[in-house]
């Protein structure tokens, strides 16, 4: 982005091919490597000179700085705004977003706060999707750290499961990080104390226990279809 003729030419021979809408803005803003957020920046005042919005463009590997300035451009409060925040281990980049809005006690990337079921039998071309799977039965694994897929072989679901923004944060055994979601809001569940002592540090889990944490807590509580899969 640094040589603005040579992204003109790139921006153009793509065009040429096919209509470049702001969802492919966003996908190159996800898998670009800016060495710096300076150039981060320069790319965002370039797209937006060449008409593009950038409400789609998400904070991955991004900073606080780099956040301030496409708010300040009018870009809106995207749900994974704040797991990004939480990942970069920057308290100050967790509040800027909270201030946008954020929910503290939303779910990590997408924001959503439950699960879903996809039915292994609706696929338009008559296949089963994981099929595979169906003698597994509960087989669940993490997938880039987003989300939990669980296939359920009985009821032929597919369930899908984002954890807590707070459990995220806990996994980061970031303590001050913790302790600040819980300040701004964010409820502390069965499952956290158990989280911070498996996933985290012995500081996160003094930050949850002095929230009040329950002792009882298992693990498994913070994936709420495990229980049901079994």
């Amino acid at each position: 982005i640094c040589d603005r003729e040579l992204m003109d030419m790139v921006f153009e021979y793509t065009g040429s091919k096919y209509e470049l809408i702001d969802y492919d803005i966003a996908k190159a803003f996800y898998i670009a490597d800016f060495p710096d957020t300076q150039t981060a920046i320069k790319a965002v005042d370039y797209i937006m000179e060449r008409g593009y919005g950038i409400d789609l463009i998400e904070f991955r590997y991004k900073t606080r700085e780099f956040a301030e300035y496409v708010y300040s451009k009018g870009r809106a409060l995207c749900p994974s705004d704040l797991t990004y925040a939480v990942l970069s281990c920057d308290p100050d980049f967790v509040d800027l977003v909270l201030d946008q809005g954020a929910d503290p006690d939303q779910n990590a990337f997408d924001g959503l706060t439950s699960t879903c079921a996809w039915n292994l039998s609706i696929e338009s071309d008559g296949s089963e999707p994981f099929a595979g799977w169906r003698d597994r039965k509960a087989q669940t694994y993490p997938v880039d750290y987003r989300t939990f897929i669980d296939v359920h072989a009985d009821s032929k679901e597919v369930r899908f499961f984002t954890p807590r923004i707070l459990t995220k944060a806990i996994w980061c055994a970031d303590s001050g990080i913790v302790k600040l979601l819980i300040d701004r809001g964010a409820d502390i569940r069965k499952s956290d104390f158990a989280a911070a002592c498996i996933e985290s540090s012995y500081a996160t889990a003094e930050v949850v226990l002095a929230a009040g944490a329950d002792l009882s807590g298992t693990y498994s509580d913070s994936v709420p279809f495990w229980g049901i899969a079994q």
